[in-house]
């Protein structure tokens, strides 16, 4: 009688194999996990930075005041004055950007980035001095504020301090006419690991309106 071998594993050789994936995986999730977390302050830091530079840009062509505004804190959708998202300082405490940031014109000056912005701001039915916000000779009601929108989907934190302020509910950068921002603003990008295990990131805004950025900003 013949008797055919049958190729396969042992336990043995089951068992190592298991060992030594359970060892790769132990050295490879954390990698994985921090390089998620790294890339998110990366693109968190570079979205804000482009929204900076946007602003700036338009600014001048517009020979306009252009914001960078929190989103939780002024952004306006519904135009009934009044941010959409939560500005208690509880909820925006040192993450004042952390959702996002709106570029916008606040044309009608309420201090929120509006879908759209009505020219009758007397409600009078006359297109008054000062009232032409578009430059058109006619009195509108639906002038766009908003430029672009930022949305950050990660989990690192964007805490900010402003003319020398650390504001928790309507963090916002101004830039002047000229390019120029209305004050200087520091920006720290962390997040939730030991400050010791990793590098944060700082963006410094100075007047002249020009953001520069720290890669090796060591967070608290």
């Amino acid at each position: 009688m013949n008797r055919q071998n049958h190729a396969g594993f042992t336990i043995i050789e089951l068992m190592l194999t298991i060992a030594i994936a359970a060892v790769l995986l132990a050295v490879a999730v954390p990698s994985y996990t921090n390089m998620v977390l790294n890339n998110c302050l990366t693109t968190k830091t570079n979205q804000l930075v482009s929204a900076m530079q946007l602003a700036r840009s338009t600014a001048v062509t517009f020979r306009d005041e252009v914001t960078v505004g929190s989103i939780s804190c002024q952004l306006d959708e519904d135009n009934n004055n009044a941010a959409d998202g939560s500005c208690a300082t509880s909820d925006r405490q040192n993450n004042e950007f952390g959702e996002g940031v709106v570029v916008y014109r606040d044309l009608d000056g309420d201090g929120f980035a509006d879908l759209e912005a009505d020219e009758d701001t007397d409600g009078d039915g006359v297109l008054d001095p000062g009232e032409d916000l578009n430059g058109n000779g006619v009195l509108d009601d639906d002038v766009p504020e908003i430029i672009r929108r930022f949305n950050f989907n990660c989990a690192a934190t964007m805490n900010s301090t402003i003319n020398g302020t650390a504001t928790a509910a309507t963090a916002a950068i101004v830039y002047q006419s000229n390019g120029a921002a209305d004050g200087g603003a520091t920006i720290e990008v962390c997040d939730s690991r030991d400050s010791a295990s990793y590098d944060g990131k700082l963006i410094t805004l100075t007047t002249t309106g020009r953001p520069t950025t720290d890669t090796d900003h060591t967070c608290p």
